[in-house]
């Protein structure tokens, strides 16, 4: 044990930098596995991170029963996993273009 506290305090006075570099690294690999639970979280919900910040303004999340917030493409977390990764229907890409000046209303 002692031995093994001599090397950490030879590695921090002879090599601060690399002790600074492993230090860096963990803490970007917490924040980097916190956001991927947080998206798998997101994933498995079938929901987006907008849709989770705006859902009371999103007229399609909300129950018209008795008002309280639902996602209506939620199909269960192994499925909505399962389209997540392996997705059937080919990803369109949607393009906006703009209004000539003369036709705004």
């Amino acid at each position: 044990r002692l031995l093994r506290l001599k090397s950490l305090h030879l590695g921090v006075t002879h090599a601060p930098g690399v002790v600074l570099w492993l230090c860096v690294d963990l803490v970007i690999l917490l924040l980097v596995g916190f956001l991927a639970i947080v998206k798998l979280a997101e994933a498995g919900r079938n929901v987006t991170t907008y849709e989770l910040a705006a859902r009371r303004s999103l007229p399609y999340m909300e129950d018209h029963h008795d008002g309280s917030l639902r996602n209506p493409f939620d199909k269960g977390v192994l499925a909505n996993l399962k389209e997540f990764f392996i997705p059937t229907a080919p990803v369109r890409e949607v393009v906006c273009l703009d209004l000539p000046p003369n036709s705004r209303p």
